[in-house]
Order: C-alpha cells, then sequence, then structure tokens
C-alpha cells in the first residue's frame, strides 16, 4: 500500500512541468485523503509550489507553568504540553501570458501558449493556484450547498514537503492544517486575470491522523527523529563525521 514516503519519492524531481530533472529541491503539498490506495495518486493530487521560498519560519514552544515559591529568586516551572508548531512562508505565483484564455467549448485552456515563454516555469495559472490554496481552508457540504442543515466534512489535511529540509527530523514533510493563507494581488491581464500574486501562508501541524476506518488516531511527536538527525552535526564541518 503506498505510503507518504511513495508519493515524496515520486514527486521530488518532475511533477507538473515545474522542475527539471537537474533541480532536485521542490516544494509541495498533497493531501491526508490520498494516502492509503492501492496505487500512487497522480499528479492532479499534488500542489506542487512554482517557486521555492524565499524564507520560511518554523516556531514552536513548549508549555511550562510557573509556580512562585515565596522568597525565591525564580519560580519553580512545570513542563505542561506543547503550544503546538507552525510552519509560516510566502508564496509567490506569476505569469508570463495568461493561460486562462479559452478556445472551444467549455473554456476548455490552450496549454501550447505557454510555449510562447522562455520557460513554462515563469507561467502558471495564478487564479487555479490561488483558489486550490484556498480550498484548504474550507469546509465541504456533500455537493449539497452551504445550508447549515447538511452535514460538513472540515478542510483537508495535507502533508507539507520541504524537499531536504528533514522538516520531520527524519523526514521531509508534516502533516498540516492550513491556518491562514492571506493572498496580495501584484498584477492582473488586461482582462482582470491575476497575473503575479502572494500568498502568506500558516501551515500548523497537527497530530490527529486519520486511520484507514476513518476514524482519528492521535500520534504525539517526541524528540527521537529530531535527536536522531541532530547527531550529525558538528561545529567544526561536516568533514568531521567521516
Amino acid at each position: 500500500m503506498p505510503g507518504v514516503e511513495d508519493l515524496v519519492r515520486k514527486n521530488s524531481f518532475v511533477t507538473q512541468g515545474l522542475l527539471s530533472t537537474s533541480d532536485p529541491r521542490s516544494a509541495f503539498l498533497f493531501p491526508e485523503s490520498s494516502i492509503g490506495g492501492t496505487s500512487i495518486p497522480g499528479d492532479d493530487q499534488v500542489f506542487v509550489f512554482q517557486y521555492w521560498p524565499e524564507t520560511i519560519e518554523d516556531s514552536y514552544s513548549p508549555t511550562y507553568g510557573d509556580r512562585q515559591i515565596p522568597g525565591g529568586s525564580h519560580p519553580l516551572y512545570q513542563w505542561t504540553g506543547g503550544s503546538g508548531r507552525d510552519i509560516t512562508f510566502t508564496a509567490t505565483f506569476t505569469a508570463e501570458v495568461d493561460v486562462g484564455v479559452t478556445r472551444g467549448a467549455f473554456g476548455t485552456r490552450n496549454p501550447a501558449i505557454t510555449e510562447l515563454t522562455p520557460s513554462a516555469r515563469y507561467t502558471v495559472d495564478v487564479r487555479a493556484a490561488l483558489n486550490r490554496l484556498r480550498s484548504l481552508m474550507l469546509p465541504d457540504y456533500n455537493g449539497t450547498g452551504s445550508n447549515i442543515n447538511t452535514l460538513a466534512s472540515p478542510p483537508k489535511k495535507f502533508y507539507l514537503v520541504l524537499q531536504g529540509s528533514r522538516l520531520g527530523g527524519n523526514k521531509d514533510y508534516i502533516l498540516c492544517i492550513l491556518r491562514s493563507a492571506p493572498i496580495t494581488y501584484q498584477a492582473s491581464f488586461p482582462n482582470g486575470t491575476p497575473r503575479m500574486a502572494e500568498v502568506s501562508l500558516t501551515c500548523t501541524e497537527i497530530v490527529q491522523q486519520t486511520s484507514t476506518a476513518g476514524s482519528s488516531s492521535i500520534r504525539f511527536i517526541g524528540r527521537g527523529p529530531f535527536e536522531k538527525d541532530g547527531a550529525f552535526y558538528s561545529y567544526r564541518g561536516t568533514v568531521d563525521r567521516f
């Protein structure tokens, strides 16, 4: 049964035409619901960011309760848990030509138009990218509209993959939910189609993993994987490890 590692290996180099084989670094995400089938999901379920983020902020804080001691110079601190982990970065999307130009019935898009650009990497459907990210914050009402009496499914959980980062200690991915994604439209084509936009993403790591039976399985995260990878650190250089 394919798992997260299978998807990471499959999409490490060439996905959706945005990465060349000479550029293995990639940042992408895919929904948790795509894991667990009998075959590796296709590229249509994987969202590849057009550019590697310029900066990435990774924040985590343990939570301590403090107890004041009369006459003591310091309080006593008792560890109570963790306050959560946020990964924050800005995703940029650009288009040199309007790939939303349509032809034929039902607004069929013309992929050949991107051949007019110096590099296809610099032209994506910015509007579609923004809506794809926005969808990760919204629930689903089973196709019955937004009636409050219908059964709502929560927003999708997804794996955030930052290739080569060891984001999860011994792996390059973590399970997240999208908590915030404000969009800044920086430029548009004459017809109003977005040409350049930035999205400030705040991805919060979660420990509620969905089991194959559909129930929630809580898996807390310990320090073990981070200690093992951290053991390779040497202040005099990596050559000292060999």
